[in-house]
């Protein structure tokens, strides 16, 4: 889903982008699933049209699609008639990609109509008639089409020379070359003469052939009784020729400036929903003010993130964006397994410390933790001073979340024990550490105040897991790292876990001993 913020930022994106273009006509940004932001250009050049269309069962932007899924860089796409507005539309297309798979199309589009005003104006300049052919038959620009709309078609885009009104148009496969001048230096220029209803006329002729499938061809036309201008006419054909280009290479020009904000905006979206703040790179900024404001805005969005990625469970909310569950996820009751880590003597052992070293040491250690809690796919519910709160079984489901969290504690075991025996050639303390497991009924899901919601797990279970944790301190008060069992979790394991009676207890808030097992290396 899409905000109306973001929503609001992309058409301020293309309207500063079609207001720096005069000569763009339209600009649509098109995605994966035919959903689309559109800005069309008014007649007068001083309004614009945004609308954001469902072109699901459009049947041309299906096939702009399916074409722009194959390309990598941009190109001049086939021509494209909107039956609404009765417009034949000349367009650059940009695919758009996110991590290399294909998510959209961004295209800036130049009407036949304001093609037409553009190259009639650059005739005007030196009293000539130009007009562009595309191909050798069909007409993209000329004066008589600014105003007068010909019936066109989604199969018959353009109009032909015979049937565009002007008579030397349909005259143009009678010219022949002419010898009046050399212009032998420009390979793709010829001149040549042309008699229509008793007039004769020079006709030069300019090949384009990057542009599209099928090559554009400039043409110049001048009355040969003004044949003291035929150099002038050569001169003003160079000229128009030029901005011609120019006007073209403008439609591909405010396809980058347009798609590349867009590319860079998309990826760092999709960093984000991924919790990936410290890969996503600053998104550039323009001399175009609404691309230079939706930088800023997005950078400063990211330096925000960042701040509060440290507050943030993200491996946590990406499951849960990933199952599609909402923030407003029903509580259930589910089977889960628990388990508390507790520092034996912690408060002694931070003696002679300062808040600072207390700080690094509570973070290095609850890393180590962390670590294998999450390759074992559980998630951790919270930290508590040095102590660890960790469950499995949600939000994925589990078949048997106590494998996963006795695998995870014999890790946390040996890699405690590594991590003393650098400590204590440090001539630091070693590190005591009691682990506690349970597997029981939970309600899970998100509970807490609307302003402040927390993905955790309710019940008794939680409790016996805490007192299991409390239990090591008797069962075996010297041990360097002990990790106790209850008898439920000790029968989910397979016998490739080595365990060993620790005895039965009376624990707080139960009537009934608990029955205790001692994990083992």
């Amino acid at each position: 889903m899409y905000s109306t913020n973001d929503v609001n930022r992309v058409d301020d994106l293309l309207r500063g982008s079609v207001a720096a273009s005069p000569h763009i006509g339209a600009v649509i940004v098109l995605d994966r699933n035919l959903r689309a932001v559109r800005i069309r250009r008014d007649a007068s050049s001083k309004q614009y049209q945004i609308t954001h269309p469902d072109l699901s069962g459009n049947k041309q932007f299906n096939v702009v699609l399916a074409e722009a899924r194959t390309r990598k860089g941009g190109y001049w796409g086939k021509l494209h008639y909107n039956p609404e507005i009765n417009t034949t539309f000349f367009n650059y297309r940009r695919p758009l990609y996110k991590n290399d798979k294909f998510i959209g199309v961004v295209a800036a589009a130049v009407s036949v109509e304001r093609f037409s005003s553009l190259v009639d104006r650059l005739g005007n300049l030196y009293g000539n008639t130009a007009f562009v052919l595309y191909g050798e038959d069909l007409v993209l620009a000329h004066p008589i089409l600014v105003s007068n709309r010909q019936t066109r078609t989604i199969d018959e885009p353009l109009v032909s020379t015979k049937h565009a009104g002007d008579p030397i148009l349909a005259a143009l496969n009678r010219a022949v070359p002419s010898d009046l001048v050399n212009i032998s230096e420009n390979k793709s220029a010829q001149l040549f003469e042309l008699e229509v209803n008793g007039e004769n006329y020079y006709i030069m002729r300019q090949s384009l052939n990057q542009y599209g499938e099928q090559p554009l061809v400039m043409v110049i036309c001048r009355n040969a009784n003004k044949i003291d201008a035929v150099r002038l006419l050569y001169r003003s054909g160079a000229i128009g020729l030029a901005f011609l280009i120019v006007s073209l290479l403008g439609t591909f020009w405010l396809s980058h400036i347009v798609s590349k904000p867009i590319r860079e905006v998309t990826k760092g979206v999709n960093q984000i929903r991924q919790f990936s703040f410290g890969d996503i790179k600053p998104v550039a900024t323009t001399w175009i003010k609404e691309v230079a404001e939706l930088a800023r805005s997005f950078n400063g969005m990211i330096g925000g993130l960042r701040y509060f990625e440290t507050y943030v469970p993200h491996k946590l909310v990406h499951r849960l964006i990933e199952q599609g569950t909402d923030a407003h996820v029903e509580s259930e009751e589910r089977e889960l397994t628990v388990m508390f880590t507790d520092i034996v003597g912690f408060t002694t052992m931070c003696e002679g410390m300062n808040a600072s070293e207390v700080a690094d040491f509570i973070n290095d250690h609850l890393t180590i933790l962390a670590e294998y809690v999450e390759a074992e796919g559980g998630t951790i519910d919270k930290y508590i001073g040095d102590a660890l709160m960790a469950f499995w079984g949600a939000p994925e489901k589990m078949e048997n979340s106590a494998i996963g969290a006795c695998r995870a504690a014999r890790s946390m075991v040996t890699a405690i024990k590594e991590d003393n025996k650098r400590r204590v050639a440090a001539g630091k303390k070693p590190i005591g550490l009691r682990i506690g497991i349970h597997t029981g009924p939970l309600v899970v899901g998100n509970i807490g105040a609307p302003s402040r919601i927390n993905y955790t797990v309710v019940g008794d279970t939680v409790n016996t897991t805490q007192r299991l944790e409390s239990l090591g301190k008797e069962v075996d008060p010297e041990a360097e790292v002990i990790v106790l069992l209850s008898a439920t979790t000790k029968s989910r394991l397979p016998d490739d876990f080595k365990m060993k009676p620790a005895g039965s207890f009376h624990v707080k808030g139960k009537e009934v001993e608990v029955e205790v097992f001692r994990l083992l290396e």
